[in-house]
């Protein structure tokens, strides 16, 4: 079969150079003959003012194709048949005539911590002055590494590097994407005779010199950290090429050119929610959004974005920060609504009311009557006993207790309460619910659980490996099912406890609603009643109280830096290597 001339259109540099080569490589691999047409866009030629400078000072459209326009003006020129993106670059406002993007190639997503000098990154980040132009890099690090400072810093990932290395500005770190410098030491790796035949003589010698030039800074890596993405969400689609082509060369060979990227569904499941969020936002993909996705166990998405608006005054002046983490259910709407802190009401189904949060309409729905139980304490008590709510605290309080006896609570709440109550006890909050105490303790403590009766079933089965455990249910609960009059149709639903949730699952059957409900829930056992009836939750709180869960609700931004679990040193760096 004769091959098929395929003209692509890239720009020049190493890292652009070597995420079309593969393309390349697949194509031909099915029967093309590609050549590689290097081309400068204005986002390499404009290096004289921070990013969002210059992208702020086109108009909309102008500033979101930065790095993309005149790729697309070759390919709808037929100047090429074919264009290589970095997915993150690609504005969602797309020319016509041309068909894309087909996904490959899709390495960590994760952002990188470069330092230039020392293993250890300092709490808070104090002392580090880190070099980037991203705005939404420069919001986050505000937010994460509170005591770090970031200047401008441009360039290709090449030169960046270099300019770490020399100190240039005074920058001892850089934040730059993994998947570049992944994909650099793949190409490095690689025999030139591989794609030489891809290039004409001239740019064939200035990817000798810039390898060149990568080797000499690529002992940095040596001090290389991941910023997980739950804690730094990153550009929308990072880590993923894209190509597309003009629309009657697609059509022509669609066939042999999908046979040449087999992962594009896959890649495409996984980034349409980013893409979804920052197409809602209408914000561009040089705005201060973060959004990541991934995958659950359960095979479904989790989604953390970061995002904050600009003032007008000054592109680094940032407002009405928020952060969060949500199960995707298909909507990008609500996620947007939250970013934008524009949630509708919020019906809190619980026994109390819930704390104040001024960002939010809460409306409090009396779900719950708790009843006390005849229970009386056994004769001999153990050493240790959980107290699993402040109602059983309050319980706890008619008895007498010996000093000796540890009480351990389930949540904040309820150890505040039991201090007050038993100020001559030992009061212990290891985690939230009798979970979190499981896993500190031996299997052969002697403990005492006190709790609901409707707890009790779940706490027996967390505690079949500890023997010595007894259980004690001292109260009941009563699902109360409100008639809904002052419950809107377009709300949106905090549940607090698996009784909570059994009185939302009657209202709503009730209502013979066809909507899905939006679900926000404290706890596994609530999770696990909206579940059983096929409801989907879209957030299951892990804050030890509820005020904690009322700041997930608002997107508290101040929640990164307190939820942050640390760095992970990058896995394709020199020392991992070493260590190997």
């Amino acid at each position: 079969m004769a091959e098929i001339p395929i003209r692509i259109a890239t720009r020049d540099s190493l890292l652009a150079l070597a995420q079309t080569i593969v393309a390349a490589q697949r194509l031909e691999g099915v029967g093309f003959r590609p050549q590689l047409i290097p081309l400068k866009t204005a986002g390499d030629l404009e290096l004289q003012k921070p990013l969002y400078e210059v992208a702020r000072s086109l108009p909309q459209k102008e500033g979101r194709a930065f790095f993309t326009r005149e790729l697309d003006a070759a390919v709808a020129e037929n100047r090429a048949d074919a264009a290589v993106h970095s997915f993150k670059d690609l504005p969602t406002e797309r020319p016509s005539g041309i068909f894309g993007p087909i996904f490959f190639a899709e390495e960590l997503a994760s952002d990188l911590l470069l330092l230039r000098e020392g293993d250890v990154v300092p709490p808070q980040g104090k002392g580090l002055v880190i070099g980037t132009s991203s705005l939404r890099r420069i919001h986050q690090l505000g937010l994460l590494l509170t005591q770090a400072q970031v200047v401008p810093l441009r360039g290709n990932l090449i030169t960046r590097l270099e300019k770490l290395a020399r100190g240039d500005s005074g920058i001892n770190a850089l934040v730059v994407a993994a998947a570049g410098v992944v994909r650099l030491q793949k190409f490095a790796a690689l025999d030139e005779k591989s794609y030489a035949h891809f290039l004409n003589p001239k740019n064939l010698e200035q990817v000798r010199q810039q390898l060149a030039r990568f080797a000499d800074c690529s002992f940095l890596l040596e001090r290389a950290w991941l910023l997980p993405e739950r804690f730094f969400p990153t550009a929308a689609g990072q880590g993923v090429l894209a190509l597309e082509l003009r629309a009657d060369f697609y059509h022509k060979h669609k066939d042999s050119i999908m046979a040449a990227f087999p992962e594009h569904s896959t890649i495409a499941s996984r980034v349409h929610p980013e893409r979804q969020i920052l197409s809602d936002l209408a914000t561009g993909c040089h705005a201060p959004l973060g959004v990541s996705v991934s995958k659950l166990a359960d095979g479904k998405f989790a989604i953390s974005a970061c995002y904050a608006e600009q003032s007008p005054q000054k592109s680094t002046d940032f407002q009405c920060s928020r952060w969060l983490e949500r199960r995707w259910d298909g909507q990008a709407t609500p996620i947007t609504l939250e970013l934008q802190n524009r949630q509708p009401i919020i019906y809190w189904w619980g026994t109390k009311t819930p704390p104040i949060q001024p960002q939010l309409a809460i409306v409090f729905i009396r779900a719950v009557e708790q009843k006390i139980l005849p229970a009386e304490l056994p004769p001999q008590l153990p050493e240790n006993i959980f107290v699993a709510s402040e109602t059983a605290a309050r319980w706890l309080n008619e008895k007498t207790l010996p000093e000796a006896v540890t009480l351990y609570a389930a949540g904040k709440e309820t150890a505040k309460l039991l201090s007050e109550l038993f100020p001559q006890n030992a009061v212990c909050f290891m985690g939230k619910g009798f979970a979190a105490l499981l896993a500190q303790i031996p299997p052969t403590t002697p403990l005492l659980w006190l709790g609901s009766k409707e707890g009790l079933v779940r706490a027996r089965r967390l505690a079949e490996q500890f023997p010595n455990t007894d259980f004690l249910a001292v109260y009941e609960n009563h699902v109360l099912v409100p008639q809904g009059e002052n419950i809107a149709p377009d709300g949106w639903h905090a549940i607090t406890s698996a009784s909570a949730a059994e009185a939302f699952v009657r209202w709503h059957a009730a209502k013979n609603s066809q909507k899905p409900p939006r679900l926000y829930v404290f706890g596994e056992s609530a999770a696990d009643v909206l579940s059983r009836h096929g409801y989907a939750v879209c957030h299951t709180s892990e804050a030890v109280d509820f005020g904690g869960f009322v700041r997930e609700l608002a997107c508290d931004p101040t929640l990164l830096a307190e939820s942050f679990t640390g760095l992970i040193p990058f896995p394709g760096g020199i020392r991992a290597t070493q260590a190997v």
